[in-house]
């Protein structure tokens, strides 16, 4: 399965996925056809498995009752677990699952906020 390719350099896009642990690489904007059609990618086929994936987190996270840092609690006034289903978030130098890379987890910053990600993976 290919690698989800991004042509922005949002850094809340580029954390949204690293959280969700969707592999991705970035690509700049001007994007040759013929380079996609050559390495066998579909664009649709891409930007269905991102909404897929995007739906099962959101599913997964609203059935724990999202998750609570600090002081966030739900309407009922009970915590959030799904904090304790993340895969990468706050796991920075931890084994990175389901991947075989030496580094673990790695973690940068972008615009003030966290992002975790596999660098095997997530180039």
């Amino acid at each position: 399965m290919a690698d989800l390719v991004l042509a922005s350099t949002s850094p809340y896009r580029r954390a949204l996925l690293g959280r969700l642990g969707v592999p991705f690489r970035w690509r700049a904007p001007l994007v040759d056809e013929e380079e996609w059609k050559a390495a066998g990618l579909d664009p649709r086929t891409l930007a269905e498995r991102l909404a897929t994936a995007i739906h099962d987190v959101l599913t997964r996270a609203i059935a724990a009752g999202g998750s609570s840092l600090r002081d966030y609690v739900q309407t009922s006034g009970e915590l959030g677990y799904f904090q304790h289903h993340w895969a990468v978030y706050g796991k920075e130098g931890e084994r990175c699952p389901g991947c075989d890379c030496k580094t673990g987890i790695r973690r940068m910053v972008q615009s003030g906020r966290s992002t975790f990600y596999c660098a095997k993976r997530q180039k």
